[in-house]
């Protein structure tokens, strides 16, 4: 009993971790979107703040990436 337990609660943790992984990802689309309309990163870093779709921590990860000088 206890090795089922501990299977299901690693598959919950594994469901968690992608549900997360899912909303930085529809952040990132909504940021490249917002940034093909026209908008500056930093007008759709706070249309995505105010979605608060993902924690400002992650979203500033995401941010830098557009950032970061292209080699």
């Amino acid at each position: 009993m206890l090795y089922e337990t501990r299977m299901l609660e690693r598959e919950q943790a594994a469901g968690k971790a992608g549900y997360e992984q899912g909303k930085i990802d529809v952040a990132k689309v909504i940021l490249e979107n917002q940034m093909d309309n026209g908008s500056t990163l930093e007008q759709a870093t706070e249309y995505i703040r105010n979605l608060k779709i993902i924690p400002n921590g992650e979203l500033e990860k995401v941010v830098a990436m557009y950032n970061s000088p292209k080699n």
